[in-house]
């Protein structure tokens, strides 16, 4: 998968300067996959990316219809067919 990022070392046991080092790899990645994510779902949903990046600083919870309004679904099912 184009996505995945393995990390071979996660197992060993980690020194002070090894883990500062660690920690600071880490962030760069959640940074990296943060945008990632924020360009695929406004690619997909419509939105800017800068709108994006806003709404999910935070956790945020939407109802159906605003999920539709937002771009994230298609329709909305009222009952079973």
């Amino acid at each position: 998968m184009p996505c995945t990022q393995p990390d071979p070392d996660a197992p060993a046991v980690w020194s002070d300067a090894r883990e500062a080092a660690d920690i600071a790899i880490q962030a760069e990645q959640i940074i990296y996959l943060k945008q990632m994510m924020a360009e695929r779902i406004a690619l997909h949903t419509g939105q800017t990316i800068e709108r994006i990046e806003a709404d999910s600083d935070r956790d945020r919870w939407f109802t159906a219809q605003e999920a539709l309004d937002y771009g994230f679904i298609d329709r909305v099912i009222d009952a079973p067919p």
